[in-house]
């Protein structure tokens, strides 16, 4: 397969296939049935591991969250990457840790042995947020909507594959992800970048102007007769404040660039299977 890997957890209720995950912890996440990713039993770490491609050394996973209801005790919901393939209990990998609050937290993992990096609170994540996870080199960055939440130095794991983590106290139906993307990392977007897949909402400063850039665009998406070339299909964004959400506008091409009112703080959007777009805020065109 080709990257950026990505899972959107389209499919029947029950475990996730192989390939392209690798499931080694003795309870194992599950799709729900409905486009969702939860927990397949309770009190235990439910890693996933990507086998589908070979990544190279420096990664990012970005994955979206959605919460279900508020559990009344652990959760967690965390992403993984240099991962060796291992359950937590042997393995090796870094990971950050969301707990379903405001804690944030980054850790390594070798051999079984967990050291934490870095803890911070920060904004609680709602639905559709995306947390990202970077490692480039030694550097590693937690990001929400694309702000820093933790970061750390380390050099202790040097390479492996992304996957992702999730754990419940309370069993399945508390928190869930919707989409999971992997690629290989320059290092997380500047503030007012965003990459995202799938569905869901991202904070936004005010900008006067929005550029759409799509990667990964499916071959049998059709297209129109304009020109530059407008595809079919392809997605949509929105715009709007606390107050309520605005027009939709159809994305068509791989270069978009569309004019917003003044003072927008939320932006939504719903992109096809297999599409990345990079959302850039601009002060001018």
């Amino acid at each position: 397969m080709a990257l950026p890997a990505v899972e959107s957890f389209i499919g029947g209720a029950g475990p996730l296939a192989d390939p392209p995950w690798t499931t080694p912890s003795p309870d194992q996440p599950q799709l729900d049935g409905s486009g969702a990713c939860e927990v397949g039993g309770a009190g235990s770490d439910e890693i996933a591991v990507w086998n589908a491609d070979v990544f190279g050394n420096d990664q990012y996973v970005a994955i979206t969250v959605h919460t279900v209801a508020t559990p009344v005790h652990f959760c967690g919901v965390n992403m993984v990457v240099r991962s060796d393939g291992a359950d937590f209990s042997t393995g090796t990998c870094y990971l950050t840790t969301w707990d379903g609050g405001i804690q944030f937290e980054i850790y390594k993992l070798i051999a079984g042995t967990f050291t934490r990096l870095d803890q911070q609170n920060a904004t609680l994540p709602i639905d559709g947020d995306v947390l990202r996870f970077d490692v480039v080199g030694s550097s590693l960055t937690y990001t929400l909507n694309g702000v820093q939440v933790a970061s750390a130095i380390d050099s202790d794991i040097t390479s492996g594959q992304p996957g992702f983590d999730l754990t419940s106290d309370d069993g399945a139906g508390f928190l869930q992800i919707t989409s999971w993307t992997a690629d290989e990392s320059t290092g997380p977007p500047p503030p007012g970048i965003h990459v995202v897949t799938g569905r869901g909402s991202v904070v936004i400063d005010s900008p006067v102007w929005l550029s759409t850039a799509i990667s990964g665009r499916p071959a049998h998406l059709g297209n129109g007769p304009a020109e530059p070339v407008n595809f079919l299909h392809m997605g949509s964004i929105s715009w709007g404040t606390a107050n309520g959400v605005m027009n939709r506008y159809i994305v068509t091409r791989d270069l978009d660039l569309v004019e917003l009112p003044v003072g927008m703080t939320e932006l939504h959007y719903e992109f096809a299977d297999g599409i990345t777009a990079t959302i850039t805020e601009l002060g001018a065109p």
